[in-house]
């Protein structure tokens, strides 16, 4: 919001993907400026999609990488090509939130490619997925000391309090619980998307995070029908109809185990 704040004026353009974030869209209205939204056809996003969206009121760019909710994601090759595409006055935001469960060399964490573009680039993380601290709301930003001095004279006084910055700090020398949790996700999105795919459903190529992001049919009532199906298995999902699909979070051993038995049981 405080980037939104600091850097789109009234009526300029904050530009993002379909599919993307639902937060971006109140950003742009709750700072008087116009969204625009670049089409995804399936669901992996094209930069050359996104660039033919830009204008000369285009203020700033947000990319959720990888996408929330759907989990795909760019590679850094595809990051040179959408920064280098843009105007040198349009601010690129790469949203990191779950760069901790990527372990592809193509991907990039954005810290590097911000440094390579200190000018017009700044990427955030949080400590709300990955590190499971979501309830005390903190996170960081990497980017120019002249980009991020804006934000301090905009953000709350004490916004992030003293029990979140000792938790966020305790958090960061947990070297071995961060990779026991990636370890357990990855393991059971690899087996939760093999039984999707198994069973039918429609989801993403490539895919990051600690969910799923599954794809109505209308052959089986839709995306409805299998948020329906779910909860009778005492699984609540994020539905969401606008998308067509519903997103599960990776749970526990148990929890996943409940996931498949419903997964596999929906089409009969």
């Amino acid at each position: 919001m405080n980037l939104a704040r600091a850097y789109v004026g009234v009526g300029q353009e904050v530009l993002f993907f379909a599919q993307s974030f639902p937060l971006y869209e109140i950003i742009a209205h709750a700072v008087g400026a116009v969204p625009v939204i670049a089409p995804v056809i399936g669901f992996q996003p094209s930069v050359e999609d996104l660039l033919a969206q830009v204008t000369d009121n285009t203020a700033i760019v947000f990319l959720a990488n990888p996408n929330n909710p759907t989990g795909v994601w760019l590679d850094s090759s595809e990051l040179d090509q959408l920064r280098q595409g843009l105007p040198d006055n349009v601010l690129l935001v790469l949203d990191a939130a779950y760069a901790e469960y990527m372990d592809d060399l193509d991907y990039a964490d954005g810290l590097e490619f911000v440094k390579a573009h200190p000018t017009n680039c700044i990427t955030t993380r949080t400590f709300s997925k990955a590190y499971g601290l979501a309830g005390l709301r903190v996170g960081w930003g990497f980017g120019h000391p002249g980009l991020l001095r804006p934000l301090n004279a905009l953000r709350g006084a004490f916004n992030v309090n003293s029990v979140a910055q000792v938790a966020a700090l305790e958090a960061l020398g947990d070297n071995a619980h961060l990779a026991k949790v990636v370890e357990h996700t990855r393991h059971w999105q690899a087996e939760l998307i093999s039984v999707a795919a198994a069973n039918g459903f429609t989801q993403p190529d490539r895919i990051a995070g600690n969910f799923l992001f599954l794809e109505g049919s209308s052959d089986t009532g839709g995306v409805q029908a299998l948020d329906d199906h779910l909860r009778s298995a005492g699984i609540l999902a994020r539905c969401m109809p606008g998308l067509n699909g519903i997103r599960i979070t990776i749970g526990t051993e148990q929890e996943n185990e409940v996931l498949i038995e419903a997964l596999k049981t929906f089409h009969t």
